[in-house]
């Protein structure tokens, strides 16, 4: 038993217990403890029902992961809305209306650059080019916010409002 066990292949850990047993039974010294033809088909059969009705199971539990996910998706887009837009605006799109044009009366635009941003940037390490645009854009949202004026946008070194 020994040598004969010797010159079997080696079994990975990978491989199911089940098919192990099954490869093993196949090996036996005794042609008549081995399963027959039949008997192994009827096993392996038995294997791939397993493995599909896990499958299945994967399946439906990847499906509850997705609607969840889709369900966090709105949440975060409703609320990535709420962020950038004006709230009526942001609630229209929420519940999937349409946003009708509207019409004002005069009014007045705002729009900053900073003036030799790209060499002032470019000699600047990073961290100091965020600080300063940090602390000039919060100075220029507070004083939207105290001038009740909408921003717009914010790209690098523009400011809309």
């Amino acid at each position: 038993d020994i040598k004969l066990e010797a010159r079997r292949p080696h079994m990975h850990a990978e491989v199911p217990e089940n098919v192990q047993r099954l490869i093993r039974d196949c090996w036996n010294q005794d042609p008549g403890l081995r399963p027959s033809i039949r008997q192994v088909r009827e096993r392996l059969e038995a294997m791939l029902g397993e493995s599909k009705e896990e499958e299945s199971q994967a399946k439906a539990h990847q499906g509850s992961l997705n609607r969840i996910r889709r369900s966090n998706s709105h949440v975060l887009q409703a609320n990535l809305l709420h962020q950038i837009l004006p709230p009526k605006i942001a609630s229209l799109l929420s519940r999937g209306l349409k946003v009708e044009a509207e019409e004002y009366d005069p009014v007045t635009i705002f729009f900053s650059d900073i003036v030799g941003f790209t060499d002032l940037s470019s000699s600047l390490p990073p961290q100091k080019v965020m600080d300063m645009l940090d602390r000039l854009y919060t100075s220029l949202d507070h004083l939207c916010g105290d001038a009740e004026l909408f921003k717009v946008e914010t790209i690098g070194d523009a400011y809309m409002c």
